[in-house]
């Protein structure tokens, strides 16, 4: 190797220790992956005030989505334990690539402190488990490799509609936090149908049955006919008296009579005269009272 050829390596080296120790001055490192766009001299001041520190209106600048919920006083960024701090004192950068700028511990977090108390199953849902792009309803947010922003409180922004729009969305009045079945804050007697009676004992699937909309199960709660008795219960009578069956029943039991005194009888085909009116019903009706007793010929009971 010749002289000229030495020399030459040495100024090489040279440089490249210089430019590194000019770059040492200048920056103190990589900036993180979400901010390597904002690499380089000329982009100092998007950041940095002239000096050296960081200015939480020039953060602010880039992260619109954040500021409007700031400047709307919602959300984690605006509670106590934020509330006066500069954005850098929790998300320093210049760190390396691969440095997590948004990093805290999941397990001591406060989650009431962004306005949204996790109560029930939530309390013990991993972050992951919410946090996720299929959940994100702000389109801003949405596109966002890293955030915890953009999700709703409405439940059906992340858990499916079982009910299938059917019932609204205000989960919250019949379901807690808990468990989705039962329903624990549904009363029935708050429905146009209420249960008496018998009713009471009746388990929801008797009447509630699970059919198939939209290719998926889905239990019927709305749309079911019950002006008449006979919309859920046979007409053991075949109609011979009509459909206004509380004339004769109860809701307390279907073989209870009510005002089987005053029973008009004629109505059966049969008008009781004579001896035949203080007749006890069970000397003719020797079985149920919905089966036909022959009664063409006086032999027949005679």
């Amino acid at each position: 190797m010749g002289k000229k050829t030495r020399v030459g390596f040495v100024a090489i080296a040279i440089f490249f220790v210089v430019i590194a120790g000019v770059k040492g001055q200048i920056s103190p490192g990589d900036l993180a992956e979400p901010h390597a766009h904002l690499e380089g001299i000329s982009n100092c001041t998007k950041c940095h005030l002239l000096g050296k520190n960081v200015s939480g209106e020039k953060c602010l600048e880039c992260h619109k989505l954040l500021k409007s919920r700031v400047d709307a006083g919602k959300g984690y960024h605006t509670s106590s334990e934020v509330k006066g701090k500069e954005c850098i004192e929790c998300h320093s950068d210049h760190h390396g690539r691969k440095f997590e700028l948004i990093r805290f511990d999941t397990e001591q977090f406060d989650h009431d402190l962004t306005g949204y108390t996790l109560e029930g199953k939530h309390a013990g849902t991993q972050c992951k488990d919410c946090h996720k792009k299929e959940n994100i309803q702000l389109a801003d947010a949405r596109d966002k490799k890293y955030t915890y922003l953009g999700l709703d409180q409405v439940c059906l922004s992340c858990h499916e509609d079982y009910h299938q729009e059917s019932l609204g969305k205000d989960c919250i009045s019949c379901h807690g936090f808990e468990k989705f079945k039962p329903a624990e804050k549904f009363d029935h007697a708050d429905s146009k149908f209420k249960l008496v009676g018998k009713h009471q004992d009746v388990a929801c699937d008797k009447c509630h049955k699970t059919v198939i909309s939209n290719g998926k199960e889905m239990q019927q709660f709305t749309g079911l006919q019950f002006a008449s008795c006979v919309n859920c219960h046979e007409d053991v009578h075949n109609n011979r008296f009509g459909q206004n069956c509380a004339e004769c029943h109860t809701e307390e039991s279907f073989k209870k009579i009510r005002g089987i005194e005053t029973f008009d009888h004629s109505a059966t085909g049969f008008l009781l005269e004579g001896k035949h009116v203080n007749v006890q019903c069970k000397k003719c009706h020797t079985g149920s009272y919905t089966e036909p007793v022959k009664h063409d010929l006086c032999a027949d009971c005679h």
